[in-house]
């Protein structure tokens, strides 16, 4: 494996800096290409209607740089816990009090109430594994409220796709979006920048297992 960079500051220049700017809107870049008239990215597109998908991510993003503060995430029960090392979606410690809160409140297990909070249908994860991680350095990154996930047939659809025959809206409960931390970078960089604390199950009994 090719040495990490020791940041991911290339992320915030040049071009890298207009696709994980995007990806954490929910768009879908799929690379970038070279004309005339200069460099463009390329973007996933909804078949439908032919404009560039986009679903979930941060409404608007806010730049921030990340402190050696633990953080979490949700991630599917059945895949191995280091391998969750190299997401890019996380959340502050502070968030978990939330969550299992929640959960408690409405007699769910920790997997339900972060599916319902977080936003993330069951075709994206079942949510059942929750990783507590600590970065090894100051990342920088994205915050913000996450928006809602519209979804057809399972797929990706541009924001006017929701007005399509068959979609499913999902969104967070009134009062409850959380904050949400967008680390930009590649695999297989991005486990190298975090130290694995715990994982847990976060699929079995209501509330939250265990108590931190």
């Amino acid at each position: 494996m090719a040495n990490p960079p020791s940041n991911n500051d290339h992320c915030f220049k040049g071009m890298g800096l207009v696709m994980w700017h995007d990806k954490a809107r929910g768009l879908k870049p799929t690379g970038t290409v070279s004309g005339p008239q200069g460099h463009r990215v390329v973007y996933k597109i909804d078949p439908n209607d032919g404009f560039a998908a986009q679903n979930g991510g941060i409404a608007h993003p806010v730049e921030a740089t990340l402190s050696g503060r633990a953080l979490i995430r949700f991630m599917p029960a059945a895949r191995p816990s280091q391998s969750g090392l190299a997401g890019n979606w996380w959340l502050d410690l502070d968030a978990y009090q939330v969550i299992s809160g929640y959960a408690h409140n409405q007699q769910l297990t920790l997997a339900e109430a972060a599916q319902r909070l977080l936003v993330v249908p069951n075709e994206w994860s079942d949510c059942g594994q929750m990783l507590i991680v600590r970065p090894k350095l100051g990342l920088r990154c994205y915050t913000g409220k996450g928006k809602p996930v519209a979804l057809i047939a399972g797929k990706d659809i541009s924001p006017d796709g929701k007005r399509q025959p068959g979609t499913r809206v999902f969104d967070a409960p009134q009062g409850t979006n959380l904050e949400q931390i967008y680390v930009p970078g590649e695999y297989p960089f991005l486990p190298a920048w975090f130290t694995l604390v715990s994982s847990h199950r976060a699929d079995s009994g209501p509330g939250a297992i265990p108590a931190l």
